[in-house]
C-alpha cells in the first residue's frame, strides 16, 4: 500500500471513530485531548515495539527529539 493510500485509510478510520464517539456523547469535553491521547499512545507503543525499544530510532522515525519522546512516554505512563 502506498503512503497516500495508508494515510487516507488512517484518516478514514479516525473520522469513523470520531463519529461514533460523538454519537455516544452529546457534548464531549476536551475532545482534542481525548483524540490526541487515543492516537498518540498506540502510535508511540507501536513504533517502540517496531524498533525493539530503541528510543533514539523511534524518535527519528516519529520526527521528534529523543527528549520529547521521553516526556511523552512519561506523560502517558508508557514503560518500555
Amino acid at each position: 500500500m502506498q503512503a497516500s493510500t495508508q494515510s487516507y485509510a488512517l484518516t478514514d478510520q479516525v473520522a469513523h471513530a470520531l463519529r461514533h464517539l460523538l454519537a455516544e456523547k452529546s457534548t464531549p469535553d476536551n475532545l482534542y485531548h481525548i483524540v490526541i491521547e487515543a492516537v498518540e499512545r498506540p502510535l508511540l507503543k507501536t513504533v517502540l515495539h517496531h524498533v525493539e525499544g530503541n528510543q533514539s530510532l523511534a524518535a527519528r522515525m516519529l520526527g521528534i527529539s529523543r527528549s520529547t519522546l521521553r516526556k511523552k512516554l512519561q506523560h502517558l505512563s508508557i514503560i518500555e
